[in-house]
């Protein structure tokens, strides 16, 4: 009997940690639990996919090949995370929906799968947005947000709304971060405080006065590890190295790291620290995943939907953030964690529950 097969497409193999910890989670939940299926993924580099995940996988570009795939593809999953979206990129947008297209005329099965959708603003985006997202046989996001940018472009039909796929991840043993720490001279009996940066647009030199800023009031009171950890290895290491050397001037045990790793070695490391300061999406995702206290400098809405699933009100934006409130909020987050060590296991048990029912949702599909 012919083996079902699934085809993947997102921003894959292009070395963004966060979108290879999606790619992971939506590998991993379905590997949980069935063992019976085809994984075809689109990749910018097919030999890196294969290898890192076992998985079949094709080049993103090559529409002739991707067509051939089509013929005997059961279900085509776009996502996760943010593909519907034309604010980095005007011509994406127009690249998945084109995809989605291709599997329909080939009578494929369609999934929009834990996705953030928006913003989109072009006209024309929005109505073929609209037109494409409303001939899916399941529309699923991640957020409430991306739930009401859907409502507003006119889509009424109905909205599957989970998590973000990462949560479907095989957490790693923290033993892996341990030994890779060990390696860069941390002093494992302190506490410490993770950090990931970017340098969006031209807020970079800002970002790296307010939070430098942020670190000298905190450290003042604390005497941490600063763990600085590019999240997108080669778009961060040059802001992070910045930020690596305004600490260092004041604050000895601040540590950067320069080797390019594994998923499981990122959130391993991640998971060694009491709380996690990210304006990358996937940080804030990645220390829920592994119990450390998520802080969130939000540039996109994508970023502004998680830390509302988090309950968290009072946002900083990164065109306007402010140092001192930002020492504070690290503050009260260690003395959070102290309090209740377990403090993000409850809100982890949602994201569990939330991520189980899109995988049974599209395995529902895939057998249909």
């Amino acid at each position: 009997m012919k083996k079902r097969k699934i085809m993947i497409s997102g921003y894959y193999g292009f070395n963004n940690t966060g979108d290879e910890a999606i790619l992971k989670g939506i590998i991993d939940s379905i590997r949980k639990k069935r063992q019976d299926l085809d994984l075809l993924v689109l990749s910018k580099y097919p030999e890196f996919t294969e290898k890192k995940y076992g998985v079949a996988s094709i080049s993103r570009n090559n529409f002739a090949k991707i067509a051939k795939e089509l013929n005997t593809t059961d279900v085509f999953l776009s996502g996760g995370g943010s593909l519907l979206q034309d604010v980095t990129s005007k011509k994406s947008i127009f690249y998945y929906l084109f995809l989605i297209k291709m599997a329909m005329k080939k009578s494929v099965k369609t999934m929009i799968f834990s996705q953030g959708i928006g913003p989109i603003n072009s006209p024309i985006s929005r109505f073929f947005a609209k037109r494409i997202l409303n001939q899916v046989d399941v529309l699923n996001v991640r957020d409430q947000k991306s739930m009401d940018t859907l409502r507003k472009l006119g889509i009424k039909r109905e909205i599957l709304l989970t998590t973000d796929t990462v949560f479907g991840i095989n957490k790693p043993d923290l033993e892996i971060g341990r030994q890779i720490l060990k390696t860069y001279g941390l002093d494992l009996s302190k506490d410490s405080l993770g950090i990931s940066i970017l340098d969006w647009k031209d807020k970079g030199y800002r970002t790296l006065i307010e939070m430098t800023r942020a670190i000298k009031l905190f450290t003042q009171k604390r005497d941490v590890n600063i763990i600085i950890n590019p999240l997108y290895y080669y778009k961060d290491m040059a802001i992070s190295e910045e930020l690596y050397k305004k600490i260092k001037s004041f604050h000895d045990k601040v540590f950067l790291i320069k080797d390019y790793g594994h998923i499981n070695d990122y959130l391993s490391i991640i998971g060694n620290t009491k709380a996690f300061l990210s304006i990358r999406l996937h940080g804030l995702i990645f220390a829920s995943l592994m119990g450390s206290y998520p802080i969130g400098i939000s540039y996109d809405p994508k970023c502004d939907g998680f830390m509302m699933e988090l309950e968290r009100k009072n946002i900083q934006k990164i065109e306007d953030f402010d140092g001192a409130l930002l020492a504070r909020e690290l503050e009260e987050a260690f003395l959070s964690k102290e309090a209740n060590p377990d403090l993000m296991k409850d809100r982890l048990e949602v994201f569990y529950k939330k991520s189980e029912i899109h995988i049974d949702k599209l395995l529902e599909l895939v057998d249909s």
